[in-house]
């Protein structure tokens, strides 16, 4: 195939300072394992003035290495063969082909720095690629919407969609996006912050420092509890104004990422828009989601707020997942129905639900009792507990554990339509989860001897999107559904990419 026909662009020349910028961060990661050199004296009997000199050639390897990569990056849409082509490479030269039907996502970024000289990065994503299938750098604004308008046609093909829903909008204000960020807020990262400062606490107590500070000491002893209740009131209250600044940040980076927030719908495509310091435009067909998941957390359930996401094909990397997303956030309980109306009207949320077996809850029940049993069994032999403190201690733990597996057990539940299967499940909070049939991969049945026996069964679910499960059904019931699922894929001959 005649190639060089093509109408071949190059990047703006913006884009050497971009490339030497993400070099020259990249060498300085690499740097970082030099100063434990330089501290053994290693470097000591070099030259003076050598470090003037290794700065330099750096710079100027890099700056080489930028002006080569800029100066070979070639990009050309192929209309009569419907692919985006790339030729890239400083060194070694590289050729890339895009077929068009294969993009799922194109978007566009511009970091608050770009915003001064007016480019932005245009960044285009497909089914398998780790993130982004190909990124072009520093482009003109008009160009970039223009070249996202040909990438991701207006309209889809009859067979691939059904009816496009009518051009309209969903805008959120300010305190909408703060007040998602705390709700959605992770107490992971509350460990992540909080674990390695714990585990040096022991730099914070410095006995000679205190020695000579008696005063300070004095005051330290003064305000420390001198009861264990007390103690646990004071690290309780400290964990809770951690996990307020935590939410508090949380919901800073939600609305400097998404405002001003604005997602359009129409002509069967989504565009959102929206983010302060890097403004983003994505954009997706809505015939490419594989999947969507409606989420509320335990906060966001008391604040009446659910989060969706709308999934496409999961990439070959372990985070690609998310990067494929879209999020519509802060959404109260009567625009979950009609965001989804928006999206396609075939998707209805369900108004009744059909649980798990019992079977479930009794298992867990059971090996749980058993681990706490064994560990208060091993804390009273270790502590030298009588039997009365250890029937205590384990009063205490057991219902907690009952509780929560009776919580976790009546959340699971599902609902079958002429749509798909939507999944319920969750603790505290809520998550809803719709697996549309034309999206099916493959399904397996598991059964293990005890399940067998009640026949019972656990259906593993498998989409472009990621796996599912929903286990401890009916034999009758996952039977049902599979067959339902596997009719629906038979004779649905629409595209499902």
């Amino acid at each position: 195939m005649n190639t060089d026909s093509l109408y071949w662009q190059r990047l703006s020349p913006w884009a050497i300072a971009l490339f030497a910028t993400a070099g020259l961060v990249d060498k300085l990661k690499f740097g970082i394992y030099v100063i434990p050199v330089a501290f053994t004296g290693a470097m000591d009997d070099l030259p003076p003035g050598w470090w003037l000199a290794a700065l330099a050639l750096l710079l100027a390897h890099t700056a080489l290495l930028s002006w080569l990569r800029w100066w070979r990056f070639h990009y050309a849409l192929d209309q009569s063969q419907q692919q985006f082509e790339l030729r890239t490479g400083a060194l070694f030269k590289t050729e890339q082909r895009i077929p068009l039907d294969r993009i799922q996502n194109v978007r566009i970024d511009q970091p608050l720095p770009m915003r001064a000289i007016g480019k932005v990065n245009l960044i285009i994503e497909t089914a398998g690629s780790r993130g982004s299938e190909a990124t072009l750098f520093a482009i003109a604004v008009p160009e970039a919407q223009q070249l996202k308008q040909q990438l991701v046609p207006a309209t889809v093909p009859p067979s691939a969609s059904g009816p496009a829903p009518a051009s309209d909008s969903l805008r959120r204000t300010p305190a909408q996006l703060f007040v998602h960020g705390i709700c959605f807020n992770n107490l992971t990262w509350l460990a992540v912050v909080l674990g390695p400062l714990l585990s040096q606490s022991d730099w914070f107590v410095d006995e000679q420092w205190l020695a000579q500070h008696p005063h300070l000491a004095t005051g330290a002893s003064a305000l420390m509890p001198d009861t264990p209740h007390a103690m646990v009131l004071v690290v309780t209250l400290l964990l809770l104004l951690c996990y307020l600044l935590l939410s508090l940040t949380s919901g800073l980076a939600c609305l400097l990422k998404y405002h001003p927030y604005r997602l359009s719908f129409g002509n069967a495509r989504l565009q959102r828009t929206g983010g302060v310091i890097t403004k983003q435009q994505d954009l997706m067909q809505t015939h490419r989601i594989q999947s969507l998941q409606l989420r509320q957390s335990a906060l966001a359930r008391m604040a009446g707020l659910w989060l969706l996401t709308l999934k496409q094909v999961q990439g070959s990397g372990h985070d690609a997942n998310q990067g494929n997303a879209m999020h519509l956030p802060a959404l109260s309980g009567t625009e979950t129905q009609t965001n989804l109306d928006r999206i396609d009207p075939r998707f209805r949320l369900p108004t009744r639900w059909t649980t798990i077996h019992r079977f479930w809850l009794w298992r867990r029940i059971g090996w749980s009792s058993l681990a706490v049993l064994t560990s208060t069994a091993v804390v009273a032999t270790v502590t030298e507990l009588n039997g009365l403190h250890s029937a205590a201690l384990l009063l205490v733990i057991w219902p907690v554990f009952v509780v929560a597996w009776w919580l976790r057990w009546r959340q699971w539940g599902f609902a079958a339509d002429a749509c798909g299967l939507w999944i319920r499940q969750g603790l505290f909070g809520h998550s809803l989860t719709l697996l549309p049939w034309s999206k099916w991969q493959s399904i397996a049945s598991v059964q293990t001897p005890a399940m067998k026996s009640r026949q019972l069964m656990t259906l593993r679910l498998s989409l472009a999107s990621g796996r599912h499960l929903l286990p401890c059904l009916d034999q009758q019931q996952a039977e049902a559904i599979m067959q339902q699922g596997l009719n629906q894929v038979r004779g649905d001959h629409r595209p499902w990419l």
